[in-house]
């Protein structure tokens, strides 16, 4: 089962109900826990003024969006706010733009 990593901490949001308020511009993007599933991690994005969540833990505990796979959260991090990779998910391409930090 993976954790959330030092990159993903950053942005990660633990469990909450206040995603939508969150999330204000195309692009702003958080990691947060599903409360219906333990150990299930959410990326939650805005993008083209709709707001997805994407499951990031496949049934064996892997950081797997479609059908690309990742080492950690961070590394799936990395590799579409850093490198600039699309997600396709559906018919929608989702860019991660803007991590939206928790303020403590």
């Amino acid at each position: 089962m993976t954790s959330v990593d030092s990159l993903a901490r950053y942005c990660f949001h633990g469990i909450t109900k206040d995603w939508k308020s969150l999330l204000q511009n195309n692009g702003d993007f958080i990691i947060r826990q599903d409360r219906n599933f333990s150990g299930q991690y959410i990326l939650s994005v805005k993008s083209a003024n709709t707001i997805y969540h994407i499951l990031m833990l496949d049934n064996y505990g892997n950081v797997k969006i479609g059908t690309r796979s990742f080492r950690s959260i961070e590394e799936f991090i990395y590799s579409h706010q850093k490198c600039n990779q699309d997600i396709k998910f559906g018919n929608s391409i989702i860019q991660l733009l803007n991590p939206v930090p928790l303020l403590l």
